[in-house]
């Protein structure tokens, strides 16, 4: 019984914020892994950081009862790492689409790689979200 008080503060965050941060730093310390030992410290601060801005803008523009569509939208289109991804593809466009080749193109893939992988958790965020709400409309009790 002693830890009722802790769990019932567990309970009250919503499943659209649990399944956001857990994702990023899920996609974080994968990303990580494959780099080195720092950038698996640093990769899930970085990614539950950038999800947490698009999680306060989500707060303060609709609240987390809001319809997934929005929230998904909202936490996609304004995680920085979702812009910074399309700032170095706009960038690197001509690497990208151009045929441009040599070392200044090395790393052009990085834009839209870190775009994509940011998209990942609001989408699980939005699972989530909907999985919960779900489960609370159904019966708790068979229907005959």
């Amino acid at each position: 019984m002693p830890d009722q008080p802790r769990l019932s503060v567990l309970r009250r965050i919503p499943a659209f914020v649990w399944g956001d941060v857990v994702s990023a730093l899920i996609a974080g310390v994968t990303v990580g892994a494959f780099v080195d030992s720092d950038a698996l410290r640093i990769f899930p601060l970085v990614a539950v950081g950038n999800v947490l801005t698009g999680l306060l803008v989500c707060w303060w523009a609709f609240g987390f009862a809001a319809a997934g569509w929005k929230l998904w939208l909202t936490a996609s289109v304004l995680n920085p790492l979702l812009i910074f991804g399309i700032v170095w593809t706009i960038q690197d466009y001509e690497c990208l689409f151009a045929g441009k080749t040599g070392w200044g193109c090395i790393l052009d893939e990085v834009g839209p790689f870190i775009a994509g992988i940011s998209l990942v958790p609001p989408l699980i965020a939005v699972i989530c979200h909907w999985l919960v709400r779900v489960i609370r409309k159904a019966p708790s009790h068979p229907v005959h």
